[in-house]
């Protein structure tokens, strides 16, 4: 089954490849940023750009609903769409690449919500600006790049884009506007979410709450725990950007659907959106109540809305791709696919990317319950030592020639420049070893057995296989074929060291990392001595945490 689309001239790149590569940027930067933006919430002094950072995140969460639907319309049709962008492919995807590592360097040097005040400084406002700029570029050339052709006639109707711009300068809006929010929209919301979130807690048997007010809050509190439902927290957010995103693809969509029909299933969507907002305020003060502060408001509070959200949105979207609620069949339509050999090298470069996205992807859903310690390491572990066991036919090819002392040698070096980069944090450490001293001994050794082994082994390999094997050959081969060799190798070296760098928090030594066992696996022509190397520095960290007790390391 062929689905593949020139990206150059000579080159072939898989589709789903293309959409893949967005959602895992999307979903990198999510991780890196889900606390740096909640300043634009709070700050009195930075409407514009909060406002402005709304739309782009509604945008966003459209871009991800867009390439879901090409790719089930791409299963049903067994034919892959055409991208949208046909000339200037280089210069767009310069664009988004510099977008994306611009993003990720911001975030490096702002401070979190909780070291900025309600004003924002020239510096946090400048700063602020150039996330959110190169926020919309990354979007938009995202949807130029990824995007099919068959997408592209919502847009020859001005009628489409000016209702639905107007319908998300609406919601943006409503998040924006402090007299809607709280008088019109958020008080029937908040109210209604917080009696259900009682009525669901008191089903678990925990000590009895109850709301009080406090300010233009209310609390929900109970003997031992309590929690501020903030504006943000209440709900009413999520709903209107389903109602954003469902009303959106209503629209674009009202020639081929079934409108009765649909309208019923976008009740059924916000109504179960709402019910799950209410099980994730009453899960969280029960998990608080029960003694685990630390994960109630840590992993749960940050991504347990957001993954709510997406999946709802997904599932109401997929299900409305089905017959019963559509008057002319999608595949037909809207598809413009065509069939053509698919180039085995990008196939592959692509498998290798596979074991990382579900690695990063299960520690998405692992940190919903994370707490001081990350308890369930070992399920993105055993997941991205899963698929590359499953993809290992392409993971061998990249093995020959095998390991050689060299990779010894850049492992140790890589390991004493991080040490001389990188001094422990001696607050996280004490946390981390008071965290383990309560616990059982037995439980603390087989933690740390885990995590040295996750650490020393499947990091190294699947780290290397996504940057090293992956995106760095991509990288290379998707380049002007004109330019020379070196020129091609020297940016694609780069490019993806400088993004394994910014996925750390220690961004200077990541980045002099993936130099090094990026030119490593240049110079052997293989990434047996790149992983050999990365678990070298890896175990000798290990080694570091348990010898000195520096637990920061990890």
């Amino acid at each position: 089954m062929a689905r593949a689309i020139d990206i150059r001239p000579g080159g072939v790149v898989p589709f789903q490849w293309l959409g893949a590569g967005v959602l895992f940027e999307l979903g990198v930067l999510y991780l890196a940023s889900h606390e740096q933006y909640v300043p634009l919430t709070r700050a009195a002094n930075a409407h514009v750009l909060s406002a402005l950072h709304v739309f782009s995140q509604i945008a966003a969460v459209g871009l991800v609903g867009a390439l879901a639907l090409a790719g089930w319309r791409m299963l049903c049709e067994e034919a892959a769409p055409i991208p949208a962008l046909r000339r200037g492919r280089p210069i767009v995807l310069a664009c988004h690449l510099g977008a994306f590592l611009m993003l990720l360097g911001l975030y490096q040097v702002l401070p979190s919500w909780r070291e900025i005040g309600l004003e924002l400084g020239p510096r946090e406002i400048t700063v602020f600006a150039l996330m959110v700029a190169a926020f919309l570029i990354f979007t938009g050339t995202a949807c130029a790049l990824a995007l099919p052709a068959s997408f592209c006639q919502y847009w020859t109707r001005a009628g489409n884009v000016v209702t639905l711009l107007a319908l998300m300068g609406l919601s943006t809006f409503l998040f924006q506007s402090q007299w809607l929010t709280i008088e019109v929209v958020r008080r029937p919301i908040e109210d209604a979410t917080l009696g259900m979130s009682l009525a669901l807690y008191s089903l678990i048997g925990l000590p009895a709450a109850e709301v009080v007010q406090w300010g233009p809050d209310p609390i929900l509190m109970a003997e031992t725990f309590a929690i501020r439902i903030a504006p943000v927290c209440s709900g009413y957010q999520g709903l209107l950007a389903c109602m954003t995103l469902i009303g959106g693809y209503m629209l674009l969509e009202r020639e081929g659907l079934r409108l009765r029909r649909a309208l019923l299933m976008a009740a059924l969507a916000l109504g179960v959106l709402f019910l799950l907002n209410a099980a994730r305020i009453a899960l969280l003060f029960a998990i608080g109540v029960a003694g685990r502060p630390d994960v109630a408001l840590n992993g749960f509070h940050s991504h347990f809305g957001v993954l709510s959200l997406l999946v709802v949105v997904g599932l109401f979207m997929l299900a409305l791709e089905a017959a019963p609620f559509r008057r002319i069949r999608v595949a037909g339509r809207h598809l413009d696919g065509y069939h053509r050999e698919e180039n085995p090298q990008y196939e592959t470069l692509g498998l290798l990317l596979l074991p990382l996205a579900g690695l990063l992807s299960a520690g998405l859903l692992t940190g919903l319950v994370r707490g001081s310690i990350e308890w369930l390491y070992p399920v993105p572990i055993l997941i991205g030592a899963g698929l590359a066991w499953r993809y290992r036919a392409a993971v061998s090819a990249r093995m020959s020639p095998g390991p050689s002392p060299w990779g010894f040698v850049c492992g140790v070096g890589v390991f004493a420049l991080w040490v001389a980069l990188v001094p422990p944090n001696d607050t996280q450490s004490a946390q981390t070893h008071a965290a383990l001293a309560a616990i059982p001994a037995p439980l603390a050794l087989i933690w740390i057995v885990q995590r040295v082994l996750g650490g020393s082994l499947v990091v190294p390999l699947v780290e290397e296989l996504a940057f090293r094997g992956g995106a760095m050959e991509i990288a290379r081969n998707t380049l002007p074929a004109e330019w020379s060799g070196p020129a091609r190798i020297g940016l694609a070296l780069t490019g993806s060291s400088v993004a394994f760098g910014l996925l750390h928090a220690e961004m200077v030594a990541g980045v002099l990392a993936g130099l090094a066992y990026g030119g490593l696996a240049f110079w052997r022509g293989s990434l047996s001595d790149a992983i050999l190397a990365h678990g070298v520095t890896n175990a000798l960290l290990a080694l570091t945490v348990l010898s000195f007790g520096h637990w920061s390391y990890w």
